[in-house]
């Protein structure tokens, strides 16, 4: 008996020290932690008065027993949620208070202690025991009194753990009461002894309410501490009568003193041992037994590992796979919902058919319960949101899926949202020990639910883009290769288009040289002298084949630059001799318009490698060009050099007054067979060669031409940039 007060007392103290040690911050395992210690120290008080039957030990175990009741019904008040002010909670303790002072004065609760029987003492009690006893007793019948009245208004989860926490205190105060209190009054102190070890009826249902319906959320601790406090009783219970064994085999001495510093010794080895435990264990898992997870690896890992998964099936598996696995669930399915289309599509399902959540996920209550209120809904609790809800559709949706979730064997219904939208619902089953779920289980579900909700959908849309993808690969596909054989069409076209062009050039060049050459003797009297109107209308026709020379020169250039005919011939010329040229062969042409031709030229301007005769050409269309669109003003040719990202290079530009370039023709006026919007209005004659042909000379020269006008009628510049 003396040993099962000592494992009485020490239950008391792991159990209370485990709910402290669960949240320290949180009020009602607080005082949990203070009710149970107040229950362990009376229960080594009454072990050391076994082996030190003094009066004064006998005292402190009567002040710590008319504590028990203040204690406990604040714990009962804060597990029922009740709120209490300083002044009510001096109330509850101070009268506990005073009767615990009143226990160390002599002869007012106990007088004496005569001896020591099997299960007591034989002794006296004082004048103020049978108050002190109806205090506690009276006490205590409040105490479950208040505990008895909320649990029958508690539902489902509530409504169990309070009945085993009545249940826990009833046996606990009815044997207490009995054993201590009423007997002693009637002279009976042979059964005080068994006061203390029924504080383990208030231990055993406290911790059934913790482990299966979550009281104080410790369960995961529960279940490992049990192992190691099992493991640590039996040390103790081999240990204790081991070291008197061995004392008394050796002669030695081991008196009461000895003995309790061992076993206080010991004790702080037992507060020591849960820390060490996971110091080691943390070791050997890195060190030794790195492939072994716990629950908390597995879940760790997986809400690492759900965002890095875009292959949706992958995705799926590893969100139902490692969910069962972690919480050791027997039944677990995955649903894809799609509620504007109805559609409501089974992704994995695990110990469970389609048919037995089809029906239930078809539940119009269900779906819309769960897009309002995006939060793991635990079954059992239905019955509390019902009762705490103030809003009658939220009533009627609960009401209508508890009635719909009956016989489902349904735990928990996880919905997986985003944006608002239900994309998916995970439906829990029991597990596989009936364990309930704990706060931690349901607080890890809502980061398994948020994660996978955005990563489920994130796999969609990635399936989504790749199918869309896939899609426009092969409409590409299938474009390319229709525009490859258009493409061999047009190749086929343009070379014979070119073959056209210079077979037609080379047959109009013929027949024009012949008709300027005849046109020249004829003007020039060689066939007689003309009066002066045939003379100016063979002049007419002159400027014509001139003109029509011309643009067969423009479109053999042209053949011979596409079909990579055309020959250049560099060499080291000077920019400033040709230029000079060619201002003087513009300079009558100029004269003729009303115009002002100027020159400008850096002085020591460095030779360039240059087809002479091609660049002349096309300073001579710029110059032309200009002459021809502008009216009256100026036209300026002007020769410099210039540095750009430590490279010289040579710079001709060409400026006019004329009617300028309009915003839209800048980027296709050096295109072929293209033309400025009002320049045909001016100039009606010319194909859109020329601009073209100086484009392709100068970036056979590695060079660069361009325009700038700031639009119509403000004049015009064209550049020809080659490097020196």
């Amino acid at each position: 008996m003396n040993w099962l007060i000592f494992v009485a007392g020490l239950l008391n103290l792991f159990l209370g020290f485990l709910v402290w040690w669960r949240n320290k911050t949180k009020k009602l395992n607080y005082l949990f932690g203070i009710f149970t210690l107040n229950a362990a120290l009376l229960c080594f008080f009454d072990f050391f008065f076994r082996f030190n039957p003094t009066i004064e030990t006998v005292k402190w175990a009567f002040a710590l027993a008319v504590m028990l009741p203040g204690f406990g019904l604040l714990w009962v008040y804060e597990l029922l949620e009740r709120k209490l002010s300083k002044f009510k909670i001096f109330l509850i303790i101070s009268p506990g208070l005073c009767f615990a002072f009143l226990s160390f004065v002599d002869d007012l609760i106990i007088k004496e202690i005569d001896y020591l029987t099997i299960l007591g003492y034989k002794g006296k009690v004082g004048a103020l025991f049978p108050y002190y006893s109806i205090f506690i007793f009276l006490f205590s019948l409040f105490v479950v009194w208040v505990l008895y009245s909320e649990s029958k208004k508690a539902n489902s989860i509530r409504k169990s753990q309070l009945r085993y926490s009545l249940l826990g205190l009833i046996c606990y105060s009815i044997s207490g009461s009995l054993f201590s209190l009423l007997l002693p009054l009637f002279g009976v102190y042979d059964l005080t002894l068994l006061d203390a070890p029924s504080s383990l009826f208030f231990i055993g249902f406290s911790a059934y309410a913790i482990t299966r319906y979550r009281l104080m959320d410790i369960r995961v601790v529960i279940r490992k501490g049990a192992v190691i406090f099992s493991a640590l009783v039996i040390l103790i219970a081999v240990s204790a009568p081991s070291v008197l064994l061995v004392g008394r085999l050796i002669n030695y001495d081991i008196n009461l003193f000895i003995f309790f510093i061992a076993i206080a010794i010991f004790s702080l080895c037992v507060l020591a041992f849960i820390p060490l435990k996971n110091l080691l264990e943390k070791f050997f898992n890195k060190y030794f037994f790195a492939s072994l997870y716990t629950e908390e690896n597995i879940l760790r890992d997986l809400i690492r590992k759900i965002p890095e998964v875009l292959n949706i099936q992958q995705l799926i598996d590893l969100i139902v796979d490692n969910t069962q696995k972690a919480l050791q669930i027997e039944k677990l399915s995955l649903w894809s919902v799609d509620l504007r289309k109805n559609e409501f599509i089974p992704l994995k399902l695990v110990g469970c058919k389609k048919d037995e959540r089809l029906q239930f996920i078809k539940n119009k209550s269900l779906t819309k319960y769960l897009s309002k209120f995006p939060e793991p809904l635990v079954l059992q609790e239905i019955d509390e949101k019902i009762k705490q809800s103030i809003d009658q559709q939220e009533i009627k949706c609960l009401l209508n899926i508890k009635k719909s979730s009956n016989g489902s064997g349904l735990e928990i219904i996880l919905p997986l949202v985003v944006k608002k939208d239900l994309i998916g619902i995970i439906f829990l089953g029991p597990k596989i020990d009936n364990a309930a779920y704990s706060n931690q289980d349901i607080n890890v579900l809502r980061i398994i639910s948020n994660q996978s909700a955005v990563a489920l959908e994130n796999a969609s849309l990635y399936r989504e883009t790749q199918m869309f993808g896939e899609k426009m690969k092969e409409e590409v596909r299938k474009a390319t290769a229709k525009l490859r054989k258009m493409n061999k069409q047009l190749k086929k076209l343009d070379k014979a288009k070119s073959e056209f062009i210079s077979i037609a050039s080379h047959q109009l060049r013929t027949p024009i040289t012949a008709i300027r050459g005849y046109l020249s003797m004829i003007l020039e009297g060689d066939y007689g002298r003309l009066t002066k109107g045939p003379s100016e209308a063979l002049r007419k026709v002159g400027k014509s084949s001139d003109r029509m020379a011309g643009l067969v020169e423009d479109l053999l250039n042209i053949s011979r630059i596409e079909s990579g005919r055309m020959v250049f011939t560099f060499q080291k010329s000077n920019l400033e001799n040709f230029t000079k040229n060619i201002i003087e062969e513009f300079k009558p042409m100029v004269k003729e318009k009303g115009l002002k031709l100027k020159y400008l030229c850096f002085k020591n301007m460095p030779e360039v490698n240059i087809d002479e005769t091609k660049i002349k050409e096309v300073v001579s269309n710029l110059i032309d060009n200009a002459i021809k669109y502008t009216e009256k003003g100026n036209v300026t040719l002007e020769l410099k050099t210039i540095i750009e990202n430590k490279k010289k290079y040579a710079l001709i530009s060409v400026s006019d007054t004329g009617m300028g370039v309009e915003k839209e023709d800048l980027s296709s006026i050096f295109q072929k067979f293209r033309r400025g919007k009002k320049v045909t209005l001016v100039h009606t004659e010319g194909l859109g060669l020329g601009m073209y042909f100086s484009r392709k000379v100068v970036e056979a020269h590695k060079g660069k031409i361009w325009v700038e006008s700031e639009g119509t009628g403000k004049g015009s510049t064209f550049f020809v940039k080659l490097k020196i």
